[in-house]
């Protein structure tokens, strides 16, 4: 009896084609523009995050607040205003130093270094190391690779590390551009989704929690 084998290759094989890098191409005449990721003078912003994973779900306010040298800080607060999480990033910082849990409590505990790397991805600024792939433009990290695409050319994708993150409903703001939704799917189905609602430029870097 004739096995399947050849048709089921073909399925997975067209699976694997179907979970390919999302990301519109650069056209020709738009190479020479800048691309754009986390905007590059000192910014706050708020909204909301949600998490879902298995049969949980969470929804909470956040407060996000980028630096020019790259770091960042994000914060959630319950919706009856506990703090849940306050993590910084900064991606100079060698090995895993460059992520600090300043405050959690237990239900996102476990969540806490996929929001570290949502935080220093979405709204920080790692150095790259640039390269063409076709149309598209890849920005190799030493956390994984940022992919960008699109006229204006923009950071539209992140892989590596067990999480995949997807950047849209970019809007201008003061000059600059900022993902004003952000999408992070994770490993054993957790999704983590934060909308923005507001966002502002400081007038210089401050310390501190956001706030």
């Amino acid at each position: 009896m004739r096995q399947p084998y050849p048709v089921v290759l073909l399925l997975v094989l067209a699976a694997l084609a179907g979970c390919g890098r999302s990301v519109p191409p650069v056209p020709l005449n738009a190479r020479g523009q800048p691309a754009h990721a986390a905007p590059e003078r000192p910014w706050l912003a708020k909204g909301r995050i949600a998490i879902a994973f298995v049969s949980w779900r969470a929804s909470a306010q956040v407060i996000i607040r980028g630096e020019p040298d790259g770091r960042a800080r994000l914060a959630v607060v319950g919706d009856e205003g506990l703090l849940l999480l306050d993590v910084s990033v900064d991606p100079a910082q060698p090995g895993d130093g460059w992520y600090r849990i300043e405050s959690v409590v237990e239900p996102v505990k476990e969540a806490a270094p996929h929001l570290a790397r949502i935080a220093l991805h979405a709204f920080g600024l790692p150095v790259e190391q640039r390269r063409w792939e076709d149309d598209i433009l890849v920005g190799a990290t030493r956390f994984g690779d940022r992919i960008y695409g699109g006229d204006p050319i923009l950071l539209r994708l992140v892989e590596g590390q067990g999480l995949t993150l997807e950047l849209e409903d970019w809007r201008p703001f003061d000059g600059e551009l900022a993902p004003w939704s952000v999408r992070a799917l994770g490993p054993l189905g957790l999704t983590m989704t934060i909308i923005l609602s507001e966002i502002r430029h400081l007038a210089s870097p401050v310390e501190g929690k956001p706030r």
